[in-house]
């Protein structure tokens, strides 16, 4: 969530930055921002999961089953963060042309 609230403000920085600077910048497209809250919104689903995960496990051993471990969260988790590398890197590549 850290991380995408800095993302979401480097837009703004970068901004503030060149009109100090006086510097001449491009139109952007605010993509900064949805990015950092995608970001959030993703650390706050991971957080509620991984609590629903924790309170399922401390059930099954309160009840003597051996929890089996699965990795489903950690790839979705895996999966989407490298899909917002990859669209995020694209942004940048396309921007920078």
């Amino acid at each position: 969530m850290g991380f995408g609230f800095v993302v979401a403000r480097f837009g703004l920085f970068l901004r503030e930055w060149a009109l100090a600077q006086r510097v001449e910048t491009k139109p952007t497209h605010g993509v900064s921002i949805w990015l950092g809250i995608v970001l959030v919104i993703l650390g706050i689903a991971l957080n509620l999961a991984a609590l629903l995960r924790y309170r399922r496990y401390l059930d099954q051993l309160a009840t003597g089953v051996l929890p089996v471990p699965k990795a489903r969260l950690e790839t979705a988790v895996a999966i989407i963060l490298g899909g917002t590398g990859v669209a995020a890197v694209a942004y940048l590549l396309f921007t920078a042309l």
